[in-house]
């Protein structure tokens, strides 16, 4: 079983969590991090291990993966945790992953698409 924590809104949200890997996209080019995903997919499939990232790449690259067959879907789950300042409070979604539902990446793009928009107003 693969197991994904990741987090659209806070580092410590996941921080403390113990996996087997933490953050394999650190000091890794997004090239880097799809070859390391590559690297471990035979682990992925044939023992318990889980991942805490933020990484769009090796969330979207797992999409692949599961589109192509290279993964099964009943063999992973990802875990969105999300922050919440207000009551200090930390929430966790098991993201459903289906035949025809893979990983929603969107929270992790959110943060660019609002960097274009301020971008673009100063454009103006």
């Amino acid at each position: 079983m693969l197991k994904i924590y990741t987090s659209g809104n806070s580092y410590e949200a996941i921080s403390s969590l113990d996996t087997t890997y933490g953050y394999p996209e650190e000091k890794r080019s997004p090239y880097e991090q799809i070859d390391w995903m590559n690297d471990h997919l035979k682990e992925f499939q044939t023992k318990d291990i889980s991942i805490k990232t933020f990484s769009p790449y090796i969330l979207n690259y797992i999409n692949l993966l599961l589109a192509k067959g290279d993964l099964k879907f009943d063999n992973i789950e990802v875990f969105e945790y999300y922050y919440d300042e207000e009551t200090d409070l930390i929430d966790c979604t098991s993201l459903k992953i289906e035949d025809h539902n893979l990983i929603d990446t969107q929270f992790l793009s959110d943060p660019i698409s609002e960097i274009y928009r301020e971008f673009n107003k100063i454009k103006k």
